[in-house]
């Protein structure tokens, strides 16, 4: 949600200075509520819009491999070429799963899987372990 409320405050701001620059420049009548409520109403389609390509994290996992979708970046990597596997907690008590390699470390979201901790860490130990 905090990704999403950034892409509409980010749309919105640079709505709200647009309609400023036109009052300014001689429209007086660009700042009103109906204005405000029109432009409230595009930002939050545009957050929308603006969230799915840049915040939006999807993780597709299954046995041989897994996807992690970030916006339009897409990272496809093979459980084989990590070695080991911890529970990583952010700073804002977001849950990941750090897997570790010789060349890269790479966090897994698992907080909005809907599954446990400690389930979730037991499925994907049994992939990285399984060579």
């Amino acid at each position: 949600m905090p990704s999403y409320l950034k892409s509409f405050t980010i749309t919105f701001a640079l709505g709200v200075g647009l309609l400023v620059f036109l009052a300014l420049s001689g429209f007086p009548q660009a700042i009103s509520p109906i204005t405000l409520m029109i432009l409230a109403v595009i930002s939050i389609a545009l957050g929308q819009v603006v969230y799915k390509s840049r915040y939006h994290t999807s993780l597709t996992i299954d046995s041989k491999c897994f996807k992690l979708k970030e916006g339009n970046k897409v990272k496809e990597r093979k459980w084989n070429t990590y070695q080991d596997l911890s529970i990583f907690i952010s700073s804002n008590l977001e849950t990941f799963l750090r897997l570790k390699s010789k060349d890269e470390t790479l966090d897994l979201p698992i907080s909005r899987t809907g599954m446990s901790r400690r389930e979730t860490y037991n499925i994907v130990k049994h992939l990285v372990k399984r060579k």
